[in-house]
């Protein structure tokens, strides 16, 4: 799954607000106790022996790294050392109250708390989430490759007048399903140097009447209801192919 840089910032930042609720708690409760009267700094110390118990070492398909969360088998390093290293607060009671919350916090980050929240702030169902709103289509380096076969036989640039009808009309288009015994025509990619957009290359196909459309990414295949413009131009485009090829 394709996770945006945005959608890691929100999910690190709930963690780490978490883990200053779990800290002042605890120090604020000891010293209800009676027992942090003597720790110097009990509040970050029991910050950091949570901070570390929620540390992981994590192990992937490109190797391992010592992370906060995120992808990969998840070995508690972090909480190991917050154990041993326990032993050097007074406050004994503070001291296991943090390595239980740093273990709790180690829990939480095996939950891929960032995709969740990817999927709030990028709708899978919205063409929002794949295109950029407004004159997207002016951004230079955008384009479009048409293919039919696996061979490439129009390329429309950012200043190419179709652009601009095929770029407004996908804007326009409805989730949908595929009729039955749909069958693609021709092939288009959409190649977009817009610094908002979420994914820069959208892999398409179109049925011969224009009326549906089949996004392929990385995380699966929506289907969409092309808008009457889009129909018109794409319908335009085959026949004007079909036309170039019998010459």
């Amino acid at each position: 799954m394709v996770i945006s840089a945005q959608s890691w910032a929100w999910a690190i930042g709930i963690q780490l607000i978490l883990i200053l609720i779990l800290a002042t708690l605890i120090a604020w409760l000891a010293r209800r106790k009676g027992e942090g009267e003597s720790e110097r700094w009990l509040f970050l110390r029991v910050l950091a022996l949570i901070f570390l118990g929620a540390l992981s070492l994590r192990l992937d398909l490109q190797g391992f790294s010592l992370q906060f969360g995120g992808p990969g088998i998840a070995l508690p390093i972090g909480l190991i050392a917050a154990y041993l290293l326990q032993a050097r607060m007074t406050s004994r009671w503070a001291a296991r109250a943090a390595v239980a919350a740093g273990g709790l916090m180690f829990l939480l980050t095996l939950y891929p708390l960032q995709q969740p929240i990817d999927e709030r702030l990028y709708p899978r169902d919205e063409i929002s989430t794949y295109m950029a709103q407004g004159a997207g289509w002016q951004e230079e380096g955008t384009h479009i490759l048409f293919t039919k076969q696996d061979k490439i036989f129009l390329s429309l640039t950012e200043q190419s007048p179709e652009t601009k009808v095929l770029y407004d009309a996908l804007l326009q288009a409805q989730p949908t399903l595929l009729p039955a015994g749909w069958e693609a025509a021709a092939g288009f990619v959409v190649y977009q140097s817009n610094p908002r957009v979420k994914f820069k290359e959208l892999i398409m196909e179109g049925d011969a009447e224009g009326k549906y459309i089949l996004l392929s990414t990385p995380e699966g295949k929506q289907a969409w209801a092309a808008p009457e413009p889009f129909q018109q131009q794409f319908k335009t485009i085959l026949t004007k192919a079909a036309r170039a090829s019998t010459e």
